[in-house]
This record gives C-alpha cells, sequence and structure tokens, in this order.
C-alpha cells in the first residue's frame, strides 16, 4: 500500500503540473433566477453573443444548466464558460466584447440588455476551477456534480487516485453505456482552508435512470480492472484523500460550442 500511495502521489503532481500548464479554464457562475423570462434571456440575448465569441476563439463553449437536489436554494441555474486559458479569460470582457455585442445584436441597445439582465437574475458567486483529467461526451443531459475537499498537502495523492484507479473504471462504464462522461477538476478561485472545497467530479448521464442503472457493480469493476487491489483498499485511498463535501444535479437546459471545444473539453 506505501509503495502504491508514492506512486499516486508522484503521477499526481505530474499530472497537477501539466494541468497547471495547459490547462483549460472554467468560469461557472452560479445564478438566482429573478424573473420568468431568465431563461429565455440567456438563450435570446446571451447566447448569440457567446456563439460570436467562440467564432472568433475567445470562447471554447458556453452551457446553460438548470440545479435540483441542490445544497440549498441560494441558487436556481448555473452558466459555465470554457476558455482555453487563462489569458483568454482575463480577456474575455475587454476591448473585443463591445464587437461580439453589435455583431449577435446589430440593432440592439447595450443599455437594455443590460438592464433586462440584471432585473433577471442575480449572481451569487463566480468560481474558476482547471480542469485535471477528464473523458466522454459533456453535452448529456444530466450531471451529477461532487464537491470534493482535499487537504493541502494531499493534492498529489488525491489527483493520482483519480487518474489511474478511478479513470479506467469509469472509461468502463462509459464504454458500457453505465454512464456519458467524467471528469475531475480543481479549484483556482476562492480559494483558501476557510472554502468549503476545492475539487469536483463530474458524473454525466443520459437520465436519472441511466445513474441507477449499473449492470456491473463496483467491487467487480475494481476486480476486473485492478485484480492486485481490494474494495477495501479503494475505500481506504477514497476516505484518506478526500472528504466529499456535497452533491447536486445539473440538468443541462442549453449550450453553444464549436466542433473543437466539443470534443476536446470536459464541458
Amino acid at each position: 500500500m506505501k509503495v502504491l500511495l508514492a506512486r499516486l502521489v508522484a503521477l499526481g503532481v505530474l499530472v497537477l503540473t501539466v494541468t497547471t500548464a495547459n490547462a483549460q479554464v472554467f468560469q461557472i457562475d452560479y445564478m438566482k433566477a429573478e424573473s420568468g423570462d431568465y431563461v429565455q434571456i440567456e438563450q435570446e440575448v446571451w447566447k448569440p453573443i457567446h456563439e460570436e465569441r467562440i467564432k472568433a476563439g475567445a470562447l471554447l463553449n458556453w452551457t446553460l444548466y438548470s440545479v435540483g437536489y441542490g445544497f440549498d436554494d441560494s441558487y436556481t441555474h448555473v452558466t459555465v464558460n470554457v476558455y482555453p486559458d487563462m489569458a483568454a479569460l482575463e480577456a474575455s470582457y475587454g476591448d473585443s466584447f463591445p464587437g461580439f455585442v453589435a455583431a449577435a445584436h446589430p440593432d440592439g441597445n447595450w443599455d437594455e440588455i443590460s438592464a433586462r439582465t440584471e432585473a433577471s437574475r442575480h449572481i451569487v458567486k463566480t468560481e474558476i476551477w482547471s480542469g485535471v483529467t477528464y473523458t466522454g461526451d459533456f453535452h448529456a443531459p444530466v450531471s451529477v456534480i461532487a464537491y470534493m475537499k482535499v487537504a493541502q498537502g494531499g493534492w498529489g495523492p488525491y489527483v493520482g487516485m483519480e487518474r489511474s484507479i478511478f479513470q479506467p473504471i469509469q472509461e468502463a462504464r462509459i464504454a458500457d453505456d453505465e454512464m456519458e462522461a467524467w471528469g475531475i477538476y480543481s479549484l483556482w478561485f476562492p480559494g483558501g482552508s476557510d472554502y468549503q472545497y476545492n475539487f469536483a467530479a463530474v458524473n454525466s448521464y443520459q437520465s436519472l435512470t441511466q445513474m441507477s442503472g449499473d449492470s456491473v457493480s463496483m467491487s467487480d469493476r475494481v476486480e476486473a480492472i485492478h485484480p492486485n487491489l481490494s474494495m477495501e483498499q479503494v475505500n481506504h485511498m477514497v476516505n484518506k484523500t478526500r472528504e466529499l463535501v456535497r452533491s447536486e444535479v445539473w440538468w443541462t437546459v442549453d449550450h453553444a460550442h464549436g466542433a473543437e471545444a466539443e470534443s476536446e473539453t470536459g464541458q
């Protein structure tokens, strides 16, 4: 077990180093809908703007989710903007943004667009994440988001465990049509020991029925894919490396993406 943990640490550090150097950046805005036309405004006003940003290479994709079975009712929807890197995020609402608005709404008035948007929703919080590792089609209708707390100094073992132990298992589940996609993400901002979580696992499905319909048990998966590990050892590693803070369900409402972004991003 000690040898395995040492290998997981080395693998986790390597993955995090590569991820930091080449990370796509995910801006997640948690929204509280304040009016009945919030979704309509996102789809009719903001989606065309995001499509112009995607055409210009300033954005990889955008997705709007509704939140169900959440921890509380402080937010009802989530938008995810995926950028190729931090520089693209930093420039996202800079000098080029008015041109994207004009291209999407040539007869539109920005003051009116802004006023309608502000009246329709309240931004509860914004988080910046990076993708660590992921596989599958993230445009499935249902995603289960599991927020994790990993102790300082424990990131290497945790990422190594997810990458070496669980990713092959999830890839087998995807191949057997038990799920559509799986990914691990690390939180960049906000940060610090006071924040509730710093990693998230995303499992995507065609339906809640698919989520609950595994044809092969997890213990059988472990035995087939990791014959040198027992289910007890796997559970020990899970409990040792991270704490599950909470989970919730996101339903895909709408999305915009380029052909390249659909195959290469984890959302």
